[in-house]
C-alpha cells in the first residue's frame, strides 16, 4: 500500500492556500510548466459535482485527493490546468507549494532513510531516479522494487536535509515520509489467529515467517477505506457499493458501530448497575 488510513498527501490548511498564490502568479507558473506533469489545488465553488470530475479528466487533470473545503489536489500538464482557468465551476487555482509538502524532522549533518511519493507512471521511475541521484544529499537505489499506483510511485531513498530541500522544490515530488522497517504490532494476537499456540494456549513461532510459509503477502489484494462522508447514491459508486443502512439517511459509520457495539454498551450499563447494588443496597 502507497499509505496508510491517516496518510496525508499535504499538511495544507484554508488559510495556508489563501496565502499561496495569486490568480496572476498561477497563470504564469502554469505557462512555464506547460508540457510538464506538475501539481496543483483546485478549488470548487460548490461540492463537486459528478461531470465536473469529466471535464477534468477530459482535460486530462486527475484529482488525487480531497481537502476541506471543497478543495482537490490534482495531477496533470500545466496547459491541463490552464484551459480550466476560466470553467465558471471552479473558484480558485493554487501551486504546490513546497512548504506544503509533508516532509521529515532532520538532526544537522546527519543522513535518514526516507520513502518519496512522487507523481509519475510506472515506467518513469528509472529517469526519475537518475535525476534524483544527481542531486546533493539525495541517493536512490535505481534497482529496487518500487510502489506504483495509478499516478502515484514510492520508493525508498537516503537525504539529509539539503537533499530533502531540493527534492520538495520538484514538481513530482508529492510527499516524504520516515522509512520504517517491516514490524508486527501485536504478534501475540496474530500467532493466535494463525492457530500458532500451544496445549497450554502459549503462542510460539514467528507469524511473519508463518504468513510467508501460507504465502499471505498481500499480492492480489486491494485495500479501500471509506469515512462516513461518502455518499452511496453517487454515480462513480453505481454497481460498486452498498447502503448498509437501507436507504436511511442517519450516518453510515454510526450504523456500523452501533451494531457493532450497542449490546456491548448496555451490558457494560448492566454490569455497573449491578455492581452498584451490590455495594449499595436499596433499603425498602
Amino acid at each position: 500500500m502507497l499509505c496508510n488510513s491517516t496518510f496525508r498527501l499535504a499538511r495544507v490548511t484554508n488559510e495556508f492556500l489563501e496565502q499561496a498564490s495569486s490568480p496572476l502568479n498561477i497563470k504564469t507558473r502554469l505557462s512555464t510548466f506547460s508540457n510538464t506533469v506538475i501539481l496543483v489545488f483546485i478549488e470548487f465553488v460548490t461540492p463537486i459535482q459528478f461531470d465536473w470530475f469529466e471535464i477534468l479528466l477530459t482535460n486530462q487533470v486527475e484529482p488525487l485527493q480531497y481537502y476541506p473545503d471543497n478543495t482537490y489536489l490534482c495531477c496533470g500538464l500545466g496547459k491541463s490546468f490552464s484551459n480550466l482557468l476560466d470553467k465558471p465551476f471552479i473558484q480558485n487555482l493554487f501551486w504546490f507549494e513546497p512548504e506544503m509538502k509533508r516532509q521529515v524532522d532532520f538532526v544537522p549533518e546527519l543522513t535518514r532513510a526516507i520513502w518519496l511519493i512522487v507523481s509519475g507512471k510506472e515506467q518513469d521511475f528509472g529517469l526519475i531516479s537518475t535525476d534524483f541521484n544527481k542531486l546533493p544529499g539525495v541517493k536512490v537505489d535505481p534497482d529496487q522494487d518500487f510502489d506504483a499506483l495509478s499516478y502515484f510511485l514510492r520508493f525508498r531513498a537516503t537525504i539529509n536535509s539539503q537533499g530533502q530541500k531540493l527534492l520538495l522544490e520538484d514538481s513530482r515530488v508529492i510527499a516524504i515520509e520516515a522509512y520504517e522497517t517491516q514490524s508486527l504490532k501485536d504478534e501475540v494476537a496474530g500467532l493466535i489467529l494463525a492457530g500458532q499456540y500451544d496445549n497450554y494456549g502459549r503462542p510460539y513461532g514467528s507469524y511473519l515467517k508463518w504468513l510467508s510459509d501460507s504465502g499471505v503477502d498481500g499480492s492480489g489484494v486491494t485495500v479501500g477505506v471509506v469515512d462516513s462522508g461518502v455518499n452511496v447514491a453517487h454515480p462513480a459508486f453505481d454497481g460498486r457499493i452498498k447502503d448498509l443502512t437501507n436507504g436511511k439517511s442517519q450516518d453510515l459509520s454510526y450504523s456500523i458501530i452501533m451494531q457493532y457495539y450497542q449490546p456491548r454498551i448496555l451490558l457494560l450499563f448492566f454490569s455497573l448497575l449491578l455492581y452498584h447494588h451490590s455495594k449499595y443496597p436499596l433499603i425498602s
